[in-house]
């Protein structure tokens, strides 16, 4: 059984540009020599337009950015040259080759809802939009049922998480903190995990050596609650 520690989920935002792309492998590649063998998983919608030829990719990931980031706003990748194209899918080719990143299983497509009575996924959709609403519900659920840690750049996972009624809690993290220093990394990055559990979030703080953790963990319910490993952007 593979273990959880080493499962990953990829959100949107680390394919909104070149340098957060390339910063992603960069993050990847450190967590390999902390963690060997790990699994790296991608959305649905994600997974299959990574997989697309070039001529097709670029067309169908700038309408998937345009959607997560909001309803028709329009995305820096318009403008983008070839050399910066080129990049971007030498980069791509790459993460594919030495990641084999995998899109969520039948049983957590089929899920309609996560936990006993809380997250749906029509109502996600309903807030959110289906190709939005369709990622994050996949990403939720990837965390709470396989315990993957979502890797993301910039706040807009856990604002729409946030939409949800989820309670957001952060904490100083160590862990995190060596990460970027040593790849150098200047972008903001964020370790999160949905938690439905009092185990689970126990275990994601203690692994993420996150210090100065302001709530107790009462605060999980219904509604689940979404630890990010913060500090220094």
């Amino acid at each position: 059984m593979q273990n959880d520690d080493n499962i990953f989920c990829l959100d949107p935002s680390c394919f909104t540009s070149l340098k957060r792309w390339k910063d992603t492998l960069e993050v990847l590649d450190e967590l390999t020599k902390i963690r060997p063998s790990i699994m790296v998983y991608l959305s649905s919608e994600l997974h299959d337009t990574i997989m697309l030829q070039p001529d097709d990719k670029f067309p169908k990931l700038l309408r998937t950015l345009e959607e997560w980031l909001a309803p028709r706003q329009q995305h820096i990748m318009k403008n983008w040259d070839s050399k910066t194209k080129d990049e971007y899918v030498l980069t791509t080719r790459k993460f594919i080759e030495t990641y084999s990143p995998k899109k969520p299983s039948s049983d957590i497509k089929k899920l309609e809802k996560i936990g006993s009575n809380s997250i749906h996924r029509s109502d996600v959709i309903d807030k959110i939009g289906e190709i939005a609403g369709g990622m994050l519900f996949e990403m939720m659920a990837l965390s709470s049922e396989v315990g993957a840690k979502i890797i993301s750049f910039g706040t807009r996972t856990s604002s729409l998480i946030g939409i949800m009624g989820t309670p957001i809690i952060r904490g100083w993290s160590k862990f995190k903190h060596k990460i970027k220093e040593s790849r150098g990394i200047k972008g903001t990055l964020g370790f999160m995990i949905f938690a439905m559990s009092t185990d689970k979030a126990h275990h994601f703080l203690q692994n993420y050596q996150i210090q100065h953790f302001p709530l107790t963990l009462q605060e999980i319910g219904t509604l689940g609650l979404l630890i990010i490993a913060d500090g220094f952007g």
